[in-house]
Protein backbone atom coordinates (compact mmCIF):
# COMPACT_ATOMS: atom_id res chain seq x y z
CA UNK A 1 0.00 0.00 0.00
CA UNK A 2 2.72 2.49 0.81
CA UNK A 3 3.79 2.90 -3.21
CA UNK A 4 -0.07 4.66 -3.31
CA UNK A 5 0.80 6.99 -0.56
CA UNK A 6 1.46 10.15 -2.43
CA UNK A 7 -0.11 8.68 -5.93
CA UNK A 8 -4.05 8.71 -4.84
CA UNK A 9 -5.24 8.74 -8.70
CA UNK A 10 -2.81 5.64 -9.54
CA UNK A 11 -4.68 3.82 -6.40
CA UNK A 12 -8.21 5.10 -7.93
CA UNK A 13 -7.65 3.95 -11.24
CA UNK A 14 -6.36 0.61 -10.03
CA UNK A 15 -10.30 0.39 -7.74
CA UNK A 16 -11.35 1.25 -11.21
CA UNK A 17 -9.91 -1.60 -12.78
CA UNK A 18 -11.01 -4.03 -10.25
CA UNK A 19 -14.05 -3.10 -9.81
CA UNK A 20 -14.54 -3.33 -13.73
CA UNK A 21 -14.19 -6.81 -13.48
CA UNK A 22 -16.34 -7.50 -10.63
CA UNK A 23 -19.04 -5.37 -11.93
CA UNK A 24 -18.69 -7.35 -15.33
CA UNK A 25 -19.70 -10.76 -14.19
CA UNK A 26 -23.33 -9.21 -12.15
CA UNK A 27 -26.03 -9.03 -13.54
CA UNK A 28 -27.48 -5.77 -15.13
CA UNK A 29 -30.36 -5.35 -12.26
CA UNK A 30 -27.60 -5.56 -9.30
CA UNK A 31 -25.28 -3.41 -11.21
CA UNK A 32 -27.82 -0.41 -11.94
CA UNK A 33 -28.22 -1.13 -7.53
CA UNK A 34 -24.94 -0.91 -7.04
CA UNK A 35 -24.45 1.96 -8.92
CA UNK A 36 -27.42 3.89 -7.09
CA UNK A 37 -26.12 2.89 -3.45
CA UNK A 38 -22.45 4.25 -4.50
CA UNK A 39 -23.93 7.62 -6.01
CA UNK A 40 -25.42 7.82 -2.31
CA UNK A 41 -22.25 7.22 -0.82
CA UNK A 42 -20.26 9.31 -3.51
CA UNK A 43 -22.50 12.35 -2.03
CA UNK A 44 -21.92 11.03 1.69
CA UNK A 45 -17.98 11.00 1.47
CA UNK A 46 -18.10 14.79 -0.38
CA UNK A 47 -20.23 16.11 2.21
CA UNK A 48 -17.65 15.06 4.32
CA UNK A 49 -15.01 15.81 2.06
CA UNK A 50 -16.22 19.71 2.44
CA UNK A 51 -16.88 20.04 5.96
CA UNK A 52 -13.33 18.27 6.97
CA UNK A 53 -10.90 18.41 4.57
CA UNK A 54 -8.65 15.55 5.05
CA UNK A 55 -6.09 13.44 2.66
CA UNK A 56 -7.89 10.26 3.75
CA UNK A 57 -10.94 11.41 2.75
CA UNK A 58 -9.39 12.24 -0.75
CA UNK A 59 -8.92 9.48 -1.18
CA UNK A 60 -11.87 7.80 -0.11
CA UNK A 61 -13.71 9.66 -2.13
CA UNK A 62 -11.61 9.42 -5.36
CA UNK A 63 -12.26 5.71 -4.87
CA UNK A 64 -15.63 5.98 -4.13
CA UNK A 65 -15.65 7.69 -7.35
CA UNK A 66 -14.46 4.90 -9.06
CA UNK A 67 -16.50 2.61 -8.03
CA UNK A 68 -19.39 4.36 -8.60
CA UNK A 69 -17.90 5.32 -12.19
CA UNK A 70 -16.80 1.54 -12.71
CA UNK A 71 -20.24 0.23 -11.94
CA UNK A 72 -22.36 2.53 -13.98
CA UNK A 73 -20.17 2.33 -16.82
CA UNK A 74 -20.55 -1.87 -16.62
CA UNK A 75 -23.82 -1.34 -16.19
CA UNK A 76 -24.86 0.78 -19.56
CA UNK A 77 -21.47 -0.12 -21.55
CA UNK A 78 -21.25 -4.10 -21.04
CA UNK A 79 -25.27 -5.55 -19.75
CA UNK A 80 -27.78 -2.79 -21.41
CA UNK A 81 -26.43 -4.32 -24.96
CA UNK A 82 -26.40 -8.13 -23.57
CA UNK A 83 -30.04 -7.51 -21.87
CA UNK A 84 -31.24 -5.99 -25.13
CA UNK A 85 -29.75 -9.29 -27.17
CA UNK A 86 -31.08 -11.19 -24.94
CA UNK A 87 -35.10 -10.60 -25.00
CA UNK A 88 -35.23 -11.68 -29.12
CA UNK A 89 -33.92 -15.76 -28.12
CA UNK A 90 -36.66 -17.77 -28.94
CA UNK A 91 -38.29 -15.26 -30.86
CA UNK A 92 -38.49 -14.33 -34.67
CA UNK A 93 -37.47 -10.96 -35.86
CA UNK A 94 -36.54 -9.25 -38.80
CA UNK A 95 -32.76 -8.06 -39.25
CA UNK A 96 -30.99 -5.18 -40.62
CA UNK A 97 -27.09 -4.86 -41.36
CA UNK A 98 -24.17 -5.82 -43.70
CA UNK A 99 -22.07 -8.54 -43.75
CA UNK A 100 -18.69 -8.62 -41.98
CA UNK A 101 -16.97 -11.93 -42.41
CA UNK A 102 -17.82 -15.34 -43.46
CA UNK A 103 -16.70 -17.72 -40.47
CA UNK A 104 -17.71 -20.64 -42.38
CA UNK A 105 -18.77 -22.09 -45.91
CA UNK A 106 -19.75 -25.47 -46.77
CA UNK A 107 -22.17 -27.09 -49.92
CA UNK A 108 -25.12 -27.33 -47.86
CA UNK A 109 -25.06 -24.66 -45.51
CA UNK A 110 -22.97 -21.18 -44.23
CA UNK A 111 -22.81 -19.32 -41.46
CA UNK A 112 -21.31 -15.46 -41.21
CA UNK A 113 -20.83 -12.39 -39.37
CA UNK A 114 -23.33 -9.54 -39.42
CA UNK A 115 -22.95 -5.69 -38.25
CA UNK A 116 -26.61 -5.35 -37.30
CA UNK A 117 -28.40 -1.80 -37.53
CA UNK A 118 -31.88 -2.50 -36.61
CA UNK A 119 -34.19 -5.52 -35.15
CA UNK A 120 -37.83 -5.12 -35.89
CA UNK A 121 -37.12 -1.46 -36.71
CA UNK A 122 -35.02 -0.80 -33.19
CA UNK A 123 -32.36 0.36 -33.53
CA UNK A 124 -29.36 -1.53 -32.09
CA UNK A 125 -25.41 -1.68 -32.62
CA UNK A 126 -23.79 -5.31 -32.64
CA UNK A 127 -22.38 -8.03 -34.12
CA UNK A 128 -24.72 -11.79 -34.46
CA UNK A 129 -23.38 -14.76 -35.96
CA UNK A 130 -26.34 -16.21 -38.22
CA UNK A 131 -26.36 -19.54 -39.28
CA UNK A 132 -27.89 -20.79 -42.85
CA UNK A 133 -28.85 -23.93 -43.74
CA UNK A 134 -28.40 -23.30 -47.38
CA UNK A 135 -25.57 -21.46 -49.00
CA UNK A 136 -26.63 -17.58 -49.50
CA UNK A 137 -24.58 -15.41 -52.33
CA UNK A 138 -23.69 -12.70 -50.30
CA UNK A 139 -20.44 -10.70 -50.75
CA UNK A 140 -18.70 -8.69 -47.61
CA UNK A 141 -20.10 -5.90 -47.15
CA UNK A 142 -22.96 -6.44 -48.52
CA UNK A 143 -26.44 -5.66 -46.85
CA UNK A 144 -29.07 -7.91 -45.96
CA UNK A 145 -32.41 -7.76 -44.36
CA UNK A 146 -33.52 -11.14 -43.37
CA UNK A 147 -35.96 -12.75 -40.75
CA UNK A 148 -34.33 -15.18 -38.00
CA UNK A 149 -34.89 -16.48 -35.04
CA UNK A 150 -32.61 -16.18 -32.19
CA UNK A 151 -30.85 -18.61 -30.23
CA UNK A 152 -28.23 -18.40 -27.27
CA UNK A 153 -24.95 -18.12 -28.70
CA UNK A 154 -23.08 -21.45 -27.20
Amino acid sequence: MYIFKNRPFAFSCLCFAVFSLFCFGLSFVSTILLSLSLGVLLVIALVFFVAWKRRLLFQILLCVLAFFLASSSSAFLFHGPKEKMEGWIGKEAVLEGYVVKYVSKTDSAASFDVRLERIDGSAIRDTVRIKCKYVPDLEIGERIRLTATGTEFS
